[in-house]
C-alpha cells in the first residue's frame, strides 16, 4: 500500500508553522499563572492596553527570532487584563497575511481578543519589517 508523501518544501512549511504555534504557546504561558502578562516572547515584545484589549506590537526594533535565527515582526493581541483571578492561558489563534502583504492590523485582531483569544499575527520572511528571503531555501 502506497502512503501519500509530503514534499520537502511543504514539510518545512508545516514544521515552521508548528514551531510558531509551540513558540507562541510557550511565550504566552511561561511564568506563574497568577502573574500579569505584560510582555511576550520572553520580554522581547511589551504589551500595552488598547481600549478593550492588550496589544504586544512588534517593530523593527524588537523582532522575534525563528528556529533558524531569522527575525520576524510579530504582534500579539490579548484579552483585557482580568480584574481578578489568573491572567494567561487563553486559546491561541494565529492569523496570517496574504502573500505580498504584512501582518494584520490590530483592528483585525480585536474582535477575537475581545472574545477571550490570544491572537498572534506575523509578517512572513522577506516582507514588511521581517528579515530573510521570500523564497524558501532548497535542500
Amino acid at each position: 500500500m502506497n502512503r501519500p508523501t509530503v514534499s520537502g518544501a511543504r514539510m518545512r512549511v508545516i514544521r515552521f508553522f508548528l514551531f510558531c504555534a509551540v513558540l507562541a504557546a510557550w511565550a504566552l504561558t511561561a511564568g506563574s499563572a497568577y502573574a500579569r502578562v505584560d510582555s511576550v516572547f520572553g520580554g522581547r515584545v511589551a504589551c500595552t492596553a488598547s481600549g478593550t484589549i492588550r496589544v504586544c506590537n512588534g517593530s523593527s526594533s524588537n523582532l522575534v527570532p525563528t528556529f533558524d535565527g531569522v527575525p520576524l515582526d510579530v504582534t500579539v493581541a490579548l484579552p483585557a487584563e482580568p480584574t481578578g483571578g489568573t491572567d494567561g492561558n487563553y486559546p491561541l489563534l494565529i492569523m496570517m497575511h496574504g502573500w505580498g502583504g504584512q501582518k494584520l492590523s490590530v483592528d483585525a485582531l480585536r474582535p477575537w481578543a475581545e472574545r477571550g483569544y490570544t491572537v498572534l499575527t506575523f509578517t512572513f520572511r522577506g516582507f514588511g519589517e521581517s528579515c530573510g528571503a521570500r523564497a524558501p531555501r532548497r535542500a
